[in-house]
């Protein structure tokens, strides 16, 4: 197949991916508003549609659909295996983002800030039963909702229970608006057994009897940011169909999240293999992060001995708003420069970081989620990993310079980050490399705040505030909301 014979598609999965229209194939997906994680879903569409193998640095080197088809066309044949339902070993391998939050949950005794709550508000009369069956069909369809974790040599193995034993039970209180945010702290906050409950629980307070919230608490060995779309659609999808007394009638998905952890463990291959994924990529990991500070340090006119303790037990916060008009120079700044609104405030918070005493050698901890092939973002599950990104500021650089060097660096570093970060840990340690800990005390995320509501047939829903436990922080986070990525 010729390079011109993948540009139709690609300008299809243009539209599908951007949400936008009559996309010529001379345009840039950046320039469309194309960000990170759509980067990473177009690379999966484009493995599943097209059995494209593309990677990060394709998409920022040749945007358009024109390119990036004669970059397909070069490459063919090169497609990566995909994790469609593998043949299952007896012990079934946890994913690496799933052995790093068990290591947490054994080392804290299950702290609450591993939990996830979802708190939806209902006017209207609740079908109870049709909804604890249809609780009962979205644990039968996404297997992480009814995974255990057992333990042999010291490490986790995902044992997935049959669904009918693990169907959850609705529990069902009464309360009252006085006692509605303590009440559902409280839930929020009751500890999970991983090695006996399924990592999903729902509780449903009532109000009055035509007015009730609904709290589902997820473990987030379980859920990711990600993972919140495709469960509230679920459910809803199940409840419709339970009300109607029948069974839900969704497309079956293409793989489950065990497939994915022992896809992942083949994906990356032996490490004492020098031409495996998971070599290479430690290779890159281990020059990457030579040399980085372990620590940075910041000047913010206060005593030395005052800014140790604060950054111990001080926490903090400062909200603040960016107008609209400062939010669309961003990124008419991002598109100018073809780079993502991500590499834009990365940018910055390393001049920013430079400004305020942490030197011209600027590593920033982030998340990424990258979903590595289709179906995956139907299912719920973890798929999230830390990164290092390590920006050099030296040289007074002019702004446009640096964003040059941010994009090279994290572009990068999203093409290496199929590897569980603690094994880069790991290596980093058993080759003594100066830090103990390869991930920064200071941390950068983007996160979309498009989440969706969950949509109850019959009835008005709307989110309900609950108070979560906060996850352990760095030094200083930066954290950045947004609806258009």
């Amino acid at each position: 197949m010729d390079q011109n014979s993948y540009e139709p598609a690609l300008c299809e999965l243009f539209e599908e991916v951007l949400g936008v229209g009559n996309v010529d194939p001379r345009h840039s997906f950046l320039a469309l508003g194309g960000h990170s994680l759509l980067v990473a879903r177009l690379i999966s569409r484009a493995r599943t549609v097209l059995g494209a193998e593309l990677e990060f640095a394709d998409v920022f080197r040749a945007p358009s659909a024109a390119d990036l088809s004669k970059v397909i066309a070069h490459r063919r044949g090169s497609r990566r295996p995909m994790p469609l339902p593998v043949r299952r070993p007896a012990y079934l391998p946890a994913s690496g983002t799933q052995r790093r939050l068990w290591r947490e949950y054994r080392l804290t005794s299950g702290r609450p800030d591993l939990h996830v709550p979802s708190a939806t508000r209902i006017s209207g009369e609740l079908n109870l039963p049709a909804f604890e069956t249809a609780l009962g069909d979205l644990t039968t369809r996404h297997e992480s909702l009814r995974t255990v974790f057992d333990e042999a040599a010291g490490q986790p193995w995902q044992r997935v229970l049959a669904a009918e034993t693990a169907r959850p039970r609705l529990r069902v209180a009464d309360t009252t608006e006085d006692d509605l945010a303590e009440a559902l702290a409280a839930a929020t906050a009751r500890r999970f057994d991983l090695a006996r409950d399924p990592p999903i629980r729902a509780c449903l307070y009532r109000l009055t009897p035509y007015e009730s919230v609904l709290l589902l608490v997820m473990h987030r060995i379980a859920f990711d940011g990600r993972s919140g779309n495709p469960l509230l659609r679920d459910l809803a999808a199940a409840y419709t169909a339970r009300c109607e007394d029948s069974p839900p009638r969704w497309a079956p998905l293409p793989a489950q999240y065990a497939d994915y952890a022992v896809w992942q463990e083949q994906d990356l291959g032996p490490g004492h293999d020098h031409q495996s994924r998971r070599h290479r990529q430690l290779d890159y990991w281990r020059r990457a992060l030579d040399g980085a500070p372990a620590r940075l340090r910041l000047s913010l006119g206060e005593p030395a001995d005052q800014a140790g303790a604060s950054a111990a037990g001080d926490a903090s916060q400062v909200t603040f708003r960016l107008s609209a008009s400062t939010g669309r120079r961003l990124a008419d700044l991002a598109r100018q420069n073809q780079v993502t609104l991500f590499m834009v405030i990365h940018a910055a918070i390393a001049a920013l970081l430079t400004r305020y005493g942490a030197g011209t050698d600027v590593p920033v901890e982030t998340v990424a989620a990258r979903r590595a092939s289709g179906g995956l973002d139907e299912l719920v599950g973890n798929f999230a990993n830390p990164l290092v990104l390590r920006v050099d500021t030296s040289g007074d650089p002019t702004f446009r310079e640096l964003l040059r060097r941010v994009r090279e660096t994290d572009v990068a570093a999203y093409d290496h980050q199929d590897i569980p970060f603690d094994q880069v840990a790991a290596a980093l340690v058993a080759g003594n490399q100066p830090a103990a800990s390869p991930l920064s005390n200071i941390r950068l995320l983007i996160e979309d705040s498009s989440q969706g509501t969950l949509q109850l047939t019959g009835t008005r829903t709307r989110p309900e505030p609950v108070i979560a436990g906060q996850p352990a922080e760095p030094d200083l986070a930066f954290t950045f909301r947004t609806g258009h990525g």
